[in-house]
């Protein structure tokens, strides 16, 4: 089955919301200068609210180990999302460190932001290459990291478009022939949600597309669980 994160809690209120639908994970964005930003003594405050089969992931940028590892021995997450650009030996690193602790390590899917993929698309740029040859381009440059990263030990992959939080959705046939367990975020919401699950992730990611004017929508976290969990 499915499975369903709503990422982004940083209110009370949020708690309550993720309660009233149980969803597999919540995530806590602990970048600091990020909207949803959420401090790692308000996250234990959020934490203890929050039911304990709702599984919790810290979002991270570029973190030191040892921050991450503090966190994870407090009990405050049970998972590392790494979304800045963390290389293999960092992630062999942290699990070493860790080895109880998940590790899901972002990548970036549109082709469009920042190091390697931004070399990728200007390399087919540069050849002159069709639409198409760009996208096989990316695939196959995402199957590489994704085994690369695997290999060092990543739990989890999991696919967005920038370096994340930007609300953007991607062109996912990018994904096809993945085959580690691997999220999908990037623009989620009630209206695209059962296309994002065709492509069979092992979870989808939401954050804005679970909230009204900026901030969680219980109702709309309801709905959306609802709609993973009945999917086939």
């Amino acid at each position: 089955m499915i499975k369903i994160k709503i990422c982004g809690l940083f209110r009370g209120e949020d708690a309550l919301a993720v309660n009233a639908a149980v969803p597999d994970f919540v995530g806590f964005v602990f970048v600091k200068g990020r909207r949803r930003y959420c401090s790692p003594v308000l996250a234990g405050e959020l934490r203890k609210k929050i039911a304990p089969e709702i599984l919790s992931v810290g979002v991270f940028q570029d973190e030191d180990a040892e921050g991450i590892e503090e966190l994870y021995a407090r009990g405050i997450i049970s998972f590392a999302q790494l979304h800045g650009g963390e290389s293999a030996e960092y992630v062999a690193a942290l699990k070493k460190r860790c080895p109880r602790l998940s590790v899901i390590k972002a990548l970036c899917a549109d082709g469009e932001t920042g190091g390697l993929m931004s070399a990728v698309t200007r390399t087919v740029q540069a050849d002159g290459l069709k639409q198409t040859n760009a996208a096989s381009a990316l695939n196959e440059f995402l199957r590489e990291q994704a085994a690369l990263y695997v290999r060092a030990g990543a739990d989890f992959l999991l696919f967005d478009s920038g370096s994340g939080g930007t609300g953007r959705a991607f062109d996912r046939s990018v994904l096809r022939g993945i085959d580690s367990p691997f999220f999908i975020a990037g623009g989620i919401n009630s209206d695209n949600i059962e296309a994002v699950l065709s492509f069979k992730p092992y979870a989808v990611d939401i954050s804005g597309g679970a909230e009204t004017d900026g901030l969680k929508d219980a109702e709309k976290i309801i709905k959306l669980t609802e709609t993973v969990r009945g999917s086939k």
